[in-house]
């Protein structure tokens, strides 16, 4: 009589099989995180082409750009962001406890447009000229902390957020005195002040910042002081070209690792060139001597006539490359 054979795994093969199994569980956990990397980053640089092109388009189709920027700085005080927080209160946080996030603290900084007089009223009088007739100024009453339930991609919206205006130029001077820029090489001045320091007041050397700015736009190649205004397009930005037939009437908003919508600004930021300084006739973009007088901008005719629009920057102040870059490297 046939008698079934009762079988079975040895201790040693089951072994083999649950180490197997975890080393493939290992494996796709790490490739579902590179994945993950880059569909943020292929998401991010598709968003930037995106606000880039209709910003463009909208300015072909109507000669102007979109009205209500945001203002990166403190509506009184070009020394700080929106957020209220020195430099020193920012360092003792990490970036989920900070609005503005460390990196764009780095990337951007301020210009004291009231202190610029006739140069700073220029500006103005130009952006107006162009359609940016308002800007959305934030000072928060207690720093680092928004009022009520107000998100900080919402925070320029005075609808949201009540310690939010938006101000004109005849507001310059009583309801705000500070604007938002990418920062000039070292020394550089606009109407008598300071455009060369970032919000964490680590200004770099001019040599730096200046292949920075060129790397950005190489239009910009000279040395010389340019006065760059860095701005968020925030949600009114967008909502500002609904009567147009070019239209985002949704403003996208960037998340990383680092940035996260729910904690941290996240709107992308538009660098509008309005003015430079003489040339020194230094060709080399490296010379780490420090802008003096002579490539200061000090007279109204250094303002351009019109706004330029030179490239569409994340909140971190990284390039559309950069943000590419990522996301091949995180395949």
């Amino acid at each position: 009589m046939l008698k079934n054979k009762q079988g079975g795994f040895t201790l040693l093969e089951l072994l083999v099989v649950i180490t197997l199994l975890a080393l493939l569980s290992v494996g796709a956990l790490v490739a579902y995180d590179g994945v993950g990397d880059n569909a943020s980053s292929t998401a991010a640089a598709n968003n930037m082409q995106t606000v880039d092109r209709t910003i463009r388009q909208y300015n072909a189709v109507t000669g102007n750009f979109p009205n209500q920027w945001d203002i990166l700085t403190d509506a009184t005080n070009p020394a700080v962001p929106f957020d209220g927080l020195t430099t020193a209160a920012a360092a003792a946080l990490d970036d989920n406890e900070v609005i503005l996030p460390k990196k764009a603290r780095e990337a951007f900084g301020g210009w004291n447009i009231a202190g610029a007089g006739a140069v700073g009223t220029k500006v103005l009088d130009v952006l107006a000229d162009y359609g940016i007739d308002e800007l959305q100024v934030v000072s928060l009453a207690t720093p680092g902390t928004l009022t009520g339930n107000a998100l900080p991609n919402t925070a320029h919206n005075e609808g949201a957020n009540p310690e939010a205006l938006e101000v004109e130029e005849d507001n310059l001077g009583v309801e705000f005195s500070a604007i938002s820029i990418f920062p000039a090489g070292a020394g550089c001045q606009a109407g008598g002040q300071a455009i060369d320091t970032p919000f964490d007041g680590a200004a770099p050397v001019s040599g730096t910042q200046l292949l920075r700015i060129n790397a950005i736009n190489d239009f910009l190649e000279d040395r010389t002081c340019n006065l760059i205004l860095a701005m968020g397009f925030g949600g009114d930005a967008g909502k500002s070209m609904q009567n147009s037939s070019v239209q985002m009437t949704s403003s996208p908003t960037y998340a990383s690792r680092s940035i996260n919508p729910a904690v941290n600004y996240g709107r992308f930021v538009g660098l509008f060139h309005m003015g430079a300084g003489p040339e020194d006739g230094v060709t080399d973009l490296d010379d780490v001597a420090p802008m003096v007088a002579a490539q200061h901008i000090t007279l109204e005719s250094e303002i351009f006539d019109k706004p330029r629009l030179i490239a569409i920057l994340t909140p971190e102040g990284k390039t559309l490359d950069e943000v590419l870059a990522e996301a091949i490297a995180s395949n």
